[in-house]
């Protein structure tokens, strides 16, 4: 499956397994320090208000990288690896 995908251009933030932890940092002394994280929902909604803010909200002015067609068939070699 990893071959029929871009990575990061196709699928954003997925690297395949021969580059993991290439964007790994120890978090360790942030979250010993206080680091939190903020609900998912919240994120969204912060960067929509940004995007807003911006004058960029047409959410259609972003590329879909990766076609529903491919998509699907990733989707379905996924399944079969799962069974």
């Amino acid at each position: 499956m990893n071959n029929q995908i871009k990575p990061w251009d196709e699928l954003p933030l997925w690297l395949p397994e021969a580059l993991n932890g290439a964007a790994s940092v120890n978090n360790e002394k942030a979250l010993n320090e206080g680091l939190s994280f903020l609900p998912l929902r919240q994120t969204i909604e912060d960067v929509n208000s940004w995007l807003d803010y911006k004058g960029n909200s047409n959410t259609s002015d972003f590329a879909t990288v990766l076609s529903k067609e491919k998509e699907s068939k990733i989707i379905d070699a996924w399944k079969q690896l799962s069974r």
